[in-house]
């Protein structure tokens, strides 16, 4: 009898499931991405003009990682067909370390993206969660090896593309028209649940905690052209938490950005060009290893200003693709409170170079190498990367 009975509800559950997976499709996908790498830092981490040998440093790595050209990954994609043209979405996706199988993105189950939405055939697609921000979204045309890759890509130098997610984000996609499509998002917080509207006995009131953002990009696509315009404000009160500097008043910090990739045939030329006002967003890549990165993320720095270029080619050889790629990022203002006094900056300048080789339509091999002066501005500072390493995707 209990046999029986398991076996009805074992039919029942796999009916349910049949029913469901008429309406809907749940596609279960990946990338791996690993090799062995070598990093080494250099330089002087003073900025002072009277800097002196007890501020010099080394260091340096050799060993496996992941993650180079695109974050190892696994994720969750759904669709519903709702009827008329409607369909609701979901993606769940969760980053990790293939050396070590750890979770990355701080530990969160799903810190890559875990978003729901409705999609239109007509009108676009609206998602609710947490997502990348336009610029991340739309910027691939900058740089010959894309926004990863260590110091090499565009991430170095443009911060407000270099893999920027925010949290409790409401974004708009619209459909793709005579090759336009224009994205816009809004987060109430970009790091962390929201905080509640609720004043204190001190005066000050939790919601300030809140760092809100708005994103926004418009990208085309025709045959060998690909542009893009994209723009980024973060709104950060003097109180805000999330690692944020503090300032001394509110504070809007922003980013405009600009690039384009025309493909040739016998070579693919990649530009970009842009600016930071009044603060940093993602600078990660910045940060020298084992040394106090000067530069925080999704910082307030009143008066600053970096003006941002990259270029880039990529031509077929040897039945891969051979990149080479530049990107200067230009200092303006950065204020003592970062530098300390009678300070020197210089610019950055990265040079990198890259070789990828399909294997077949789901897995490459890739040798990465790249060259940083003057890192995070520090006029002493060099950086040396280089990667051999494949990427799989599932």
């Amino acid at each position: 009898m209990k046999k029986r009975n398991k076996t009805a509800v074992g039919t029942a559950l796999f009916l349910l499931m049949a029913s469901s997976a008429a309406h809907a499709s749940i596609t279960l996908y990946g990338i791996l991405d690993t090799g062995v790498g070598y990093d080494m830092n250099k330089g002087n981490s003073s900025y002072s003009r009277d800097r002196t040998d007890a501020t010099e440093f080394k260091t340096s790595r050799l060993g496996p990682n992941s993650g180079v050209h695109f974050g190892s990954r696994w994720g969750i994609r759904g669709t519903e067909d709702l009827g008329n043209g409607l369909q609701a979405k979901f993606v769940l996706e969760s980053g990790f370390d293939v050396p070590t199988g750890q979770s990355i993105q701080g530990g969160r189950l799903f810190g890559r993206q875990a978003t729901l939405g409705l999609a239109g055939e007509d009108w676009g697609q609206v998602d609710f969660g947490l997502k990348n921000n336009m610029p991340t979204e739309y910027f691939s045309m900058a740089h010959p090896l894309g926004g990863g890759g260590g110091i090499v890509g565009f991430g170095s130098t443009f911060s407000v593309a270099n893999t920027v997610r925010y949290d409790n984000q409401i974004q708009y996609q619209s459909p793709t028209l005579n090759g336009f499509q224009f994205g816009i998002g809004y987060s109430f917080n970009i790091n962390g649940k929201q905080h509640w509207d609720s004043e204190r006995p001190d005066g000050t009131n939790s919601k300030d905690n809140n760092i809100r953002a708005v994103t926004t990009g418009l990208r085309y696509n025709n045959g060998p052209l690909s542009a893009a315009l994209v723009y980024d404000q973060l709104h950060i009160n003097k109180q805000s938490a999330s690692g944020a500097r503090p300032a001394a008043d509110s504070t809007r910090v922003s980013a405009w950005a600009g690039a384009a990739s025309y493909d040739f045939d016998v070579v693919k030329v990649f530009a970009g060009i842009g600016q930071t006002r009044d603060g940093l967003f993602a600078t990660q890549v910045f940060g020298l290893s084992n040394v106090t990165n000067p530069l925080p993320s999704f910082a307030a720095v009143p008066g600053l200003r970096i003006n941002s270029y990259s270029f880039g080619v990529t031509t077929p050889l040897a039945g891969g693709r051979f990149s080479l790629g530049w990107n200067m990022a230009d200092p303006r203002n950065l204020p003592e409170s970062i530098t300390g006094p009678n300070a020197q900056t210089k610019r950055q300048h990265v040079y990198s170079v890259g070789y990828q080789y399909d294997l077949s339509k789901r897995t490459m091999v890739y040798v990465y190498g790249g060259y940083a002066q003057n890192l995070t501005f520090l006029p002493d500072a060099r950086a040396t990367q280089l990667y051999v390493a494949f990427n799989h995707k599932f």
